[in-house]
């Protein structure tokens, strides 16, 4: 076998085993992975793309040779290209709700800093409130969370 045809076979193995470490992470955080895209990206054909996207074999390798679990990595990575895909593509809050009660707008500046990734500053700036004020309201959203 000559040089040439021997690393033919290798990158041709080396594939099959990206191809079938890929799958194996879509089963295993592939609903994760989507409840989180859904989240920020309501469109499921958006939603879709983002999926393959995050798990093609270039994008998600990083997270098995890391060292935080491949969970945790994976939520950043869907996070990230969701924000990403819908940064692209300019989904900006049409308008701020007035909140009935506090964990109502507890809830919106959670939403609007988890699934819009906006910062902290950007909340305060645009809802005329301290920034303090946007950290008590996401860390009062996580007690409200946590109690339902």
């Amino acid at each position: 076998m000559s040089d040439f045809e021997s690393s033919k076979l290798q990158i041709s193995e080396n594939k099959t085993s990206v191809l079938s470490n890929s799958l194996h992470l879509y089963e295993q955080y592939g609903a994760m992975a989507y409840g989180i895209i859904l989240q920020i990206v309501p469109q499921k054909q958006m939603a879709q793309e983002i999926m393959i996207e995050l798990f093609d074999s270039l994008t998600v390798n990083p997270c098995v040779e890391g060292k935080v679990s491949i969970a945790v990595c994976i939520i950043r990575k869907a996070r990230e290209l969701a924000l990403l895909y819908k940064q692209k593509f300019d989904w900006e809050t049409a308008h701020v709700p007035a909140a009935e009660t506090d964990t109502e707008q507890a809830q919106f500046i959670f939403d609007l800093s988890f699934r819009q990734g906006k910062s902290a500053e950007t909340i305060a700036e645009k809802l005329n409130i301290p920034k303090a004020k946007v950290y008590k309201a996401i860390s009062q959203y996580f007690k409200t969370f946590r109690q339902s």
